[in-house]
């Protein structure tokens, strides 16, 4: 594992799993926001570094196509929570 790609998405990983528990801390203590706001935006970009290690470790692209297609639907659902109504 010595990859600079895969360490490079690991250390992301990290920074995101950080920044989750950060906005869980955030949203206990203050009135942050709800975990429906940011759940969406938080699992594509989990699906996209998914994407990027599966291809960087050499996996078969359905695995690829799998984590980009997880993305896919997250960012829809983040679009569908986030477009102005009425």
């Amino acid at each position: 594992m010595s990859d600079p790609a895969i360490v490079v998405v690991l250390a992301l990983t990290a920074l995101m799993v950080l920044a989750i528990e950060s906005a869980l801390l955030w949203g206990r203590r203050r009135r942050g926001l709800a975990v429906g706001q940011w759940l969406p935006f938080v699992l594509a970009g989990a699906g996209l570094l998914l994407a990027l290690l599966a291809a960087a470790l050499g996996m078969r692209w359905p695995w690829v196509g799998a984590c980009l297609a997880i993305a896919g639907v997250a960012h829809a659902a983040d679009l569908i929570a986030r477009w102005p109504r009425g």
